[in-house]
């Protein structure tokens, strides 16, 4: 089965954005603020205020993308996928209808 994405939520895509962000200034904060108190420690209180500004930056950053596909949907056309069914048995390989190669 072929769908088309032809609209992406422009508020859903921004909190996605604001949470992934959040994780990642999680994960890589420590690193950076252990390079910046190796390098010169009185830079790295700064860095502290830079938390917060990680979800806010994802957050636009997804309100911007989201609404900028929206608009290359209407000149261009969506992104196509090709979905095939599969089975909710642990292991079971087969599906029930195989996908159809696309032409």
């Amino acid at each position: 089965m072929v769908t088309e994405i032809t609209r992406v939520g422009v508020l859903r895509a921004g909190k996605v954005g604001a949470i992934l962000y959040g994780l990642f200034g999680l994960v890589f904060f420590p690193f950076a603020l252990l390079m910046i108190v190796i390098a010169d420690p009185s830079e790295g209180v700064g860095m502290v205020f830079l938390i917060p500004l990680y979800p806010v930056m994802g957050f636009l950053v997804g309100l911007l993308t989201a609404a900028l596909y929206n608009h290359t949907v209407r000149l261009g056309g969506g992104l196509r996928l090709e979905l095939a069914p599969v089975s909710d048995v642990p292991g079971d390989q087969r599906a029930e209808n195989p996908p159809v190669p696309l032409r």
